[in-house]
């Protein structure tokens, strides 16, 4: 449910954005603290602090090659150990879990 939450704010805030109107207060202070949630949860790391900080001499194809990337290399590693888990007969592996909340 919190997944569902989360997707249903993220598509809101861009209708403000693409259709360029204000929603009445009550519902966008809502909306903006919603918002806020969101992108403390999200996976971006590269907003903490841009590529460039972390290494010198990286261009936008490196920050698109890392931020497409990361994701399916994060994916890949929670299925390897779900099926580890499963493996060695482990019946309370939470990996799976894990990646299904991405």
């Amino acid at each position: 449910k919190l997944k569902i939450i989360i997707t249903y704010t993220q598509l809101v805030v861009g209708f403000e954005f693409a259709l360029f109107f204000k929603f009445p207060e009550p519902y966008s202070s809502f909306v903006d603290g919603l918002e806020s949630i969101t992108k403390t949860l999200s996976l971006n790391i590269l907003s903490l602090a841009p590529f460039e900080c972390y290494y010198s001499g990286t261009n936008y194809f490196t920050n698109l090659v890392f931020s497409t990337m990361y994701p399916i290399v994060l994916s890949v590693i929670l299925i390897g150990l779900h099926v580890r888990d499963q493996a060695r007969k482990k019946e309370d592996s939470p990996w799976f879990s894990i990646f299904l909340a991405l």
